[in-house]
């Protein structure tokens, strides 16, 4: 999607996004990217929670995209985003909601006892224990104002 994002489609302090919350117009979405040294996903969610919002979803290829934009060079690999297993093939968010889109890497997912979702190797998507030793970056998706 070549020429899809111009930077005065973000902002910083709309007044549509909390104080400190990034603005991304063609999306309607709000978000604050935090980093972790350890992986401990309920800790992640209840840090977005706090910030008034949630680990964000990627539920389309644009939202991916952006993603990919927003993130590329990042110093830590690993991007923890909302998802949770109950078997390989069935991913839900928190509240129960199925997840529609997938973008996941070869042959993922590929553990039965991973049951969280990253943006790892160029970006795809890998399952992953939800308590882990990496260091990560999450996104929270802010709710506006």
């Amino acid at each position: 999607m070549e020429g899809y994002y111009d930077e005065e489609d973000i902002e910083l302090m709309t007044g549509r996004c909390p104080f400190g919350a990034l603005f991304y117009r063609r999306l309607d979405f709000c978000y604050i990217v935090n980093q972790s040294n350890v992986t401990v996903f309920d800790n992640m969610k209840q840090n977005c929670k706090n910030k008034g919002g949630s680990l964000a979803v990627v539920d389309s290829k644009p939202k991916q995209s952006y993603f990919e934009h927003f993130l590329a060079g990042r110093i830590i690999g690993r991007v923890a985003i909302a998802g949770e297993a109950h078997n390989k093939k069935d991913w839900t968010l928190d509240n129960g909601t199925p997840l529609q889109y997938f973008n996941w890497g070869p042959k993922q997912p590929d553990d039965t006892t991973q049951h969280c979702l990253e943006l790892y190797t160029q970006d795809k998507w890998y399952d992953m224990w939800c308590k882990n030793t990496h260091s990560i970056v999450y996104v929270c998706e802010i709710k506006g104002i």
